[in-house]
C-alpha cells in the first residue's frame, strides 16, 4: 500500500479499517515526522518504507504499539542527526534496517543493543560517520554474519572519517586503537554479548555474591 504525498506530516489515507496490512510504502511524501498515531492500529505491519522524505527527528516512542512485528525498516535518504536511546527499543522482530543516506556522525552501541541481535541486514552508508569506539558494536557484528546475507553484507564498503587526520576508513577494517577503543572494555572479544542496560548484569553478580555468602 503507498500513500499519497503531503505537506509535511502524513494524514491519510485513514487506517482504521486496515489492521491487517503487513506492507507499508510512505517513500517521497515530504513527511517530517513518523505518524505513529496513525500507525499504532497496524498490528501486524512487517514492511515500513518511509525513504526520502523530511525526518529528522525520531522519537523514543516513535514504534510503540506497533514495532513489534516490524521485520523491515527503511529510513533511507532523510535528514536524521541523531538517533534516540530509546528509539528502537519496541522494534523485537527487526531484520533489515536501513539508515543508509543520512546525517548520521554517531551511532552509539547502546541505540543499537535493543536490535542488534536479530538484524541480518544494517545499511548505514553514505552517512557522516566518525571513526571513534561508538561504532565498535557495527564492525563487531560485520565479522559475526553466518548467513546467507554474508556476501552481500561483506561487499557493503561502510567508511567513517578519523577527524584528526581527515582521512577516510573502511570500518569493516580499521584497527580498535585507531577507533580509540584502547582501555575500553578491551576485555569483551568479538561476538560477546552487548552490555545490558538499567544496571541488570551488575544486580545479577550482586544477587550471585549474596547465594554464595548464605551457602557459605
Amino acid at each position: 500500500m503507498s500513500a499519497p504525498r503531503s505537506e509535511s506530516v502524513w494524514k491519510g489515507p485513514k487506517l482504521k479499517d486496515v489492521g491487517n496490512l503487513q506492507y507499508l510504502r510512505l517513500g517521497d511524501n515530504n513527511i517530517h515526522t513518523i505518524p505513529s498515531d496513525a500507525l499504532k492500529r497496524l498490528h501486524r505491519l512487517r514492511h515500513l518504507d518511509l525513504r526520502a522524505n523530511n525526518i529528522s527527528v525520531i522519537a523514543e516512542d516513535a514504534f510503540t504499539g506497533f514495532g513489534d512485528s516490524i521485520t523491515f525498516l527503511n529510513l533511507q535518504k532523510n535528514d536524521i542527526k541523531v538517533l534516540p536511546t530509546l528509539g528502537f527499543d519496541n522494534l523485537n522482530s527487526l531484520e533489515t534496517l536501513n539508515l543508509q543516506n543520512n546525517k548520521l556522525a554517531h551511532i552509539p552501541e547502546d541505540v543499537m543493543e535493543p536490535v542488534v541481535d536479530t538484524l541480518r541486514v544494517i545499511d548505514i552508508m553514505d552517512n557522516p560517520l566518525v571513526c571513534d569506539c561508538e561504532l565498535r558494536w557495527y564492525r563487531d557484528w560485520l565479522k559475526n554474519l553466518r548467513d546467507k546475507d554474508d556476501e552481500m553484507m561483506q561487499k557493503k564498503r561502510t567508511l567513517c572519517t578519523m577527524i584528526h587526520e581527515h582521512r577516510e576508513y573502511s570500518l569493516q577494517n580499521i584497527p580498535l586503537d585507531r577507533m580509540n577503543c584502547v582501555g575500553k572494555n578491551l576485555e569483551r572479544t568479538s561476538g560477546s554479548p552487548i552490555p545490558q542496560r538499567n544496571g541488570r548484569n551488575t544486580l545479577t553478580a550482586v544477587l550471585i555474591f549474596a547465594f554464595a555468602r548464605v551457602c557459605f
